[in-house]
């Protein structure tokens, strides 16, 4: 959140006041604490502006008895947050959000690793709760998550394969894999379509055996 920032003239020492200095002076930013620097400069710039034009006009500078000033200055907040609603770090090319739910056997599959990942571009992942469903982030910046995944055709694993840590403290045994082998080799790979918006893509997995077969014949030999 924007917290303060003051404007005051290169030629003039700070004195305390954060009101506009006089016509003519050079302005600039000498403190600022925002999350979104670039926001921030513009939220103050537009205020300053629209004050600056006002008291051109009425000639006078005492901004708060300029009615007009105070007409325009709700006009620039209006603006300025307009353009901050807009502003985002989510890339044109990423969805707005791909949710679903995965099942084996048509019971949920809980704490399960799942990643959409595009023949170009970074990959979203996914851990899924106890009901088997999940919601993908592409990224995370700041410590705020960015929900969804690029727009377009995925390749997509799932896993709940977990090594274990045996000198952890407390010791981490494995997690052993849940997800049907045939979902895992390169001939049964799942792939998913992402396309602008939300997404909801569900994946409804034949129960089956998480071990790679054994080859035929060898089952029974030296019988």
């Amino acid at each position: 959140m924007l917290r303060e920032c003051y404007f005051r003239s290169r030629s003039e020492p700070d004195t305390g006041n954060s009101r506009l200095t006089r016509p003519g002076a050079v302005l600039h930013v000498v403190g600022t604490r925002s999350p979104l620097f670039c926001s921030a400069v513009l939220f103050c710039r537009a205020l300053t502006f629209i004050r600056y034009l006002t008291l051109c006009y009425s000639g006078s500078m005492n901004f708060a008895s300029c009615r007009c000033g105070t007409v325009l200055t709700w006009c620039a907040l209006t603006c300025v947050l307009l353009t901050l609603a807009g502003c985002s770090n989510r890339p044109r090319n990423v969805a707005k959000k791909v949710t679903g739910k995965i099942t084996v056997g048509g019971q949920p599959l809980a704490n399960a690793l799942v990643t959409f990942t595009p023949a170009e571009g970074s990959p979203s992942f996914a851990r899924t709760d106890a009901e088997g469903k999940y919601n993908l982030i592409w990224s995370s910046q700041r410590g705020r998550s960015i929900e969804g995944a690029q727009i377009g055709d995925h390749t997509v694993t799932i896993t709940t394969f977990q090594p274990g840590n045996p000198t952890a403290k407390p010791a981490q045994p494995e997690v052993p894999e849940k997800v049907p082998y045939k979902y895992r080799e390169e001939s049964g790979v799942l792939k998913a379509t992402v396309k602008a918006g939300a997404n909801v893509i569900d994946f409804a997995l034949d129960a089956g055996p998480t071990e790679k077969p054994q080859p035929k014949g060898k089952k029974g030999k030296g019988k």
